[in-house]
């Protein structure tokens, strides 16, 4: 009987938080490689990720709208200037120079589905009519999901925003724990993909779909941590795991 020798998996290099973010901040390109996908379960860090990780030390001059879906997350919570639609009193329109309090939203959407969709529908067409925004979403698939019980059926609107935003300007940071539910566009539009702790074998294949990967890269991602994640740039070719500080 013939022995065939197995593929070893492929380890992927821990590197300082610190480097890492250099990487990013280099790579991040709003008109070429815009966009940031997150992954992981409740408790791995993904607002942490998102809000201390990327957007404080990397867009705190930059307009942001956080969509705040779920309005359980202190620290989601705390970040930005609640709002239930974009006010027009900000440096944008008045032309000031900006500063944190007045370039920062947190768009507070209501639990009515009607009136949610409403808020959304307006905050995102303003965002993609004036373009130079990231865009936060705390969960997508609340945006998303058509059920009625589930999200607020806006998957179209997302779709465009990803795929036209590009050329306004626009970057999307979008965490979600439930890959399954969530959009073609963000798998496929993706230009950062963040993967964090998942200990479910399909929910990690599912993850095949995003940033290259391959199955035997599978077990970097079961060895993850709290606020620990594996990232995949570069249209897979950069690889490097790491934990927010």
């Amino acid at each position: 009987m013939v022995s065939r020798a197995t593929t070893p998996p492929v380890v992927v290099p821990w590197v300082e938080w610190s480097t890492l973010l250099a990487r990013v901040n280099h790579m991040w390109d709003p008109e070429n490689s815009p966009h940031h996908s997150i992954v992981g379960l409740t408790g791995a860090g993904k607002s942490y990720l998102a809000i201390n990780g990327i957007l404080k030390p990397l867009c705190h001059e930059d307009r942001v709208l956080i969509i705040d879906t779920k309005q359980d997350d202190p620290l989601v919570s705390q970040t930005g200037r609640g709002c239930s639609e974009i006010p027009n009193d900000n440096w944008w329109h008045l032309g000031r120079h900006p500063d944190d309090r007045e370039t920062w939203f947190r768009l507070i959407v209501s639990d009515n589905r009607s009136q949610g969709q409403r808020q959304l529908h307006e905050a995102l067409a303003r965002v993609y009519k004036e373009g130079d925004w990231v865009v936060y979403f705390d969960e997508l698939r609340d945006v998303t999901d058509p059920a009625r019980d589930s999200g607020y059926g806006l998957k179209g609107v997302v779709d465009h925003l990803y795929r036209k935003g590009r050329s306004r300007r626009i970057s999307i940071i979008a965490a979600t724990q439930s890959p399954s539910w969530v959009p073609r566009s963000f798998y496929d539009q993706a230009s950062f993909a963040w993967l964090g702790r998942i200990r479910d074998e399909q929910r990690q294949k599912r993850l095949l779909e995003i940033g290259g990967m391959t199955k035997d890269m599978l077990p970097n991602i079961a060895e993850l941590e709290r606020r620990q994640w594996l990232l995949s740039a570069d249209n897979g070719e950069f690889f490097a795991r790491s934990k927010v500080t």
